[in-house]
């Protein structure tokens, strides 16, 4: 309407005048956030980049790695007030004497005193409850890596089975990561936190290398297991996610872990939890 003039006659004013409206700058009341929006920055945010490549080990998780969207979506959907756990992650590879030190990890985590009242810890898979140790140390014999996770919920106790969850936990796990992983897993009732150990086979040239995003890594695989235990126990009621209540357990958890990280003899990558129920 810029310099369009509309001529007005005023009724008891004789004289005619030109009128021209001048339009001011419409004012926006702010950006709309669609939930498409914001999944589309998500997914962004998961797009492949080359910042802190350099400081991976080589080998070990690179750019091509999978699982770094489903990561970004997982911790977009986040909740406050979700079960918290905490998820260690070690990658180890086969040293001078080949893969026989993913064998003795094994043997670790089924070691005697491991599971209840002192009983050895029962190797499991996805279908078997008595897993065959020999065949799956055998797979792994020409492995280049290995996948070692622990996986600790704040409120095991509270949980009706870890075998159950677990196997869901590792379900969700392949659907992210698009490919069938062979695993073996034992749950710990040795320390004041009952928390899962989880071998999952890295691959070799041959049959094709597990490659995991760090960002699945250090965010997916917490996120995925908090969805499980929240299901499960519901979300954390007012009181449980007091400040001074949470400093207290995250301490007992903390000083659990740490022992079960001394005796693995592992420096791990950790997804804990902080704030917004995760730390990457």
């Amino acid at each position: 309407m810029h310099g369009f003039a509309i001529r007005c006659t005023l009724g008891a004013v004789s004289d005619d005048f030109d009128f021209v409206p001048r339009l001011g700058k419409i004012r926006s009341k702010g950006k709309a956030k669609t939930q498409l929006k914001r999944l589309k920055r998500v997914v962004a945010k998961g797009r492949l980049s080359t910042r802190g490549r350099s400081s991976l080990p080589p080998g070990a998780v690179r750019h091509a790695g999978r699982g770094k969207v489903q990561a970004a979506l997982a911790r977009h959907w986040s909740n406050q007030r979700a079960r918290r756990v905490v998820v260690k992650v070690h990658i180890a590879r086969a040293g001078p004497t080949g893969a026989a030190s993913f064998a003795k990890h094994v043997a670790y985590i089924r070691r005697k005193g491991a599971g209840r009242e002192g009983e050895r810890g029962k190797l499991y898979d996805r279908s078997v409850d008595e897993a065959d140790v020999k065949a799956f140390n055998d797979r792994a014999d020409e492995d280049k890596r290995q996948f070692r996770l622990i996986v600790s919920p704040e409120d095991a106790e509270q949980m009706k089975d870890l075998t159950q969850f677990t196997r869901e936990f590792m379900s969700q796990v392949e659907k992210d990561l698009g490919r069938r992983l062979d695993w073996v897993a034992a749950n710990h009732h040795d320390t004041g936190q009952p928390h899962v150990h989880i071998v999952i086979r890295g691959g070799n040239a041959r049959g094709g290398e597990l490659l995991i995003d760090r960002k699945y890594i250090t965010q997916g695989f917490r996120a995925r297991a908090q969805e499980l235990v929240t299901l499960e126990l519901g979300q954390r009621r007012l009181r449980e996610m007091d400040p001074s209540a949470l400093g207290c357990r995250d301490a007992h958890l903390s000083t659990c872990l740490h022992l079960v990280e001394t005796a693995c003899g592992v420096g791990a990558r950790t997804a804990g939890f902080s704030g917004r129920g995760a730390r990457g």
